[in-house]
């Protein structure tokens, strides 16, 4: 199962008014479900923090291209109301192998969502197998 960790920073250029934070959510939501599809568990789950599960990918290349793909998306400016949401995401990408519990994958993203946000801006970083060795010792 590969697992893709977002947090998003969401910066409003407001016109006409201030937008509802509801709004803006509902528009990622959008935005993002394009990219999804139906085994895949998209959660909000912080005001700037978004949590993607998708099912049934192996290989790291899938899970990043998808990560990728997300991104992408994001970086298109959002019309909410009267307003222009931009939206800036750190990424973190982790796929799970045989034995790894959810802790431990949780862990694994968390890690990958670490390193994204220490490079800045929009950054997609994967928990690979030299970070699996650095965490085991």
């Amino acid at each position: 199962m590969g697992v893709v960790l977002l947090e998003i920073l969401v910066s409003v250029d407001c016109v006409g008014g201030p937008v509802d934070q509801a709004e803006v959510e509902s528009a990622i939501a959008n935005r993002i479900n394009k990219e999804t599809g139906p085994q895949d568990l998209v959660l909000f789950t912080g005001p700037d923090r978004l949590t993607i599960i998708r099912s049934g990918l192996t290989a790291p290349a899938e899970t990043e291209g998808f990560a990728m793909r997300v991104q992408g998306a994001l970086q298109q400016p959002l019309l909410v109301g009267e307003g222009r949401v931009s939206c800036q995401s750190a990424i973190g990408v982790a796929v799970s192998r045989s034995g790894d519990s959810a802790e431990r994958l949780a862990q694994y993203v968390e890690h990958a969502l670490g390193d994204a946000r220490m490079l800045g801006g929009d950054m997609m970083v994967a928990f690979d197998d030299q970070d699996r060795d650095l965490l085991a010792q």
